[in-house]
Order: structure tokens, then C-alpha cells, then sequence
């Protein structure tokens, strides 16, 4: 599976730019992340919450969400992002390609609150 941490590495960084380019002070934690990004025993146990989270929540469209009132003026700083860009490495080195997601889980305070899970290859294959 460590053939294809360069696609890992070059996912992650592609999302984890997008993100800094729209919330640039909100703290993001990439599941491939090096020493000098930061990340630690905590973060991957954070990253683990968040999985989960994001794995039991149930999915909703953009147009059905709706933020809290209590949370419209959370600063940037109070928020964590965990990307895993490849989930399901040895399924896209198999060429399983319907079984690989990107996780995203959302933090708040250090309490996981949201998450999402994206299918990237899903209809480009026949699926």
C-alpha cells in the first residue's frame, strides 16, 4: 500500500489548499501529515472521532442544512478540519475503485461535530 502515499500525500495537499484558501485561520489535520505539520498522538485520536462521526451521520443535502444559531459566530481558531483524502488505499491500488472516499470530520472545542464522506470515483466508473 505504501506505493501509492504519493497520491495520498498529493490528494491531501490539493484538498487541504482548497480549505486553506476559503477558512485560512482554522486548523486542518491531514491523515498523511508529516512531523512539522503537527500533527501527534492526540490529533490521531481526534482524526478517529471524526471519522467516526462522519460515519454516522446521516447524509443531507447542502440545501437541507442549517447552522445553528449558537454557532454563526465560532471563530475559525475553535475549529478543527481532518482530511483524509484516500480512504481505502489498497482498494484504489486493487483498482476497487467504488470502495475509496475522502473522509472530511469537523471539530468544534476539540468535540467532533460534522463530518462527510465523499465518493470520488463513484459514476465515472459504471458504478
Amino acid at each position: 500500500v505504501a506505493l501509492f502515499g504519493g497520491t495520498d500525500t498529493a490528494t491531501q495537499e490539493a484538498v487541504m489548499r482548497v480549505l486553506r484558501s476559503r477558512w485560512p485561520n482554522v486548523r486542518i489535520i491531514g491523515e498523511e501529515e508529516s512531523e512539522d505539520e503537527g500533527a501527534g498522538a492526540a490529533d490521531s485520536t481526534a482524526f478517529a472521532q471524526a471519522g467516526r462521526a462522519a460515519a454516522m451521520t446521516p447524509a443531507r443535502s447542502e440545501s437541507t442544512i442549517q447552522t445553528p444559531n449558537e454557532l454563526r459566530r465560532v471563530s475559525e481558531e475553535a475549529l478543527c478540519i481532518f482530511v483524509d483524502p484516500l480512504d481505502g488505499t489498497r482498494e484504489f491500488v486493487e483498482g476497487r475503485l467504488d470502495a475509496v472516499q475522502t473522509l472530511i470530520g469537523i471539530s468544534l472545542y476539540g468535540r467532533s461535530v460534522a463530518g462527510a464522506v465523499g465518493l470520488p470515483f463513484l459514476g465515472e466508473w459504471g458504478q
